[in-house]
């Protein structure tokens, strides 16, 4: 008996895992009572800072994978892919040519338990970058963990 619900509980476990670590759609999923576009400002200054030291932004093509184009919702899609444009990436949205060397990007900007915790993993090729980030009383956002990249 004992057995079987630790095993029942490592398999829960892996597969809470495995959907944390996939990104099925890009997308901004942030509550407006937490949004304000200072946060996506930044968390997206934030991300580009890292990714453009990881992978070196005049060699490095990248595609918006999962859509074809963004929605004027998705303020931090926009915001990103500007961002990486503006630091010497090729970011292109809709379907590159089979031969491309573009690498797949996705994305995906939540709250976590509350408006004011936010979490953003962005996927480009075999790297995940994640953060978390807090909005204090005052309104400010600041980082609530290092960067994770993972390859």
């Amino acid at each position: 008996m004992k057995t079987t619900a630790i095993a029942g509980f490592v398999l829960s476990a892996a597969l809470l895992c495995a959907g944390c670590a996939t990104t099925a759609t890009n997308g901004t999923y942030i509550e407006n009572s937490g949004y304000n576009y200072r946060y996506i400002t930044y968390i997206t200054d934030d991300a580009v800072s890292k990714i453009t030291q990881v992978l070196p932004p005049a060699k490095t093509q990248l595609n918006l994978a999962n859509a074809d184009t963004l929605s004027d919702k998705d303020l931090f899609g926009k915001s990103l892919i500007n961002g990486l444009r503006q630091h010497g990436f090729a970011a292109t949205t809709g379907i590159p040519d089979t031969d491309s060397s573009f690498l797949p990007l996705t994305y995906a900007l939540s709250n976590l338990d509350t408006p004011n915790n936010f979490h953003v993993v962005i996927n480009i090729g075999n790297y995940q970058f994640s953060r978390l980030y807090r909005a204090d009383k005052a309104g400010n956002i600041l980082p609530a963990t290092m960067w994770t990249v993972r390859r």
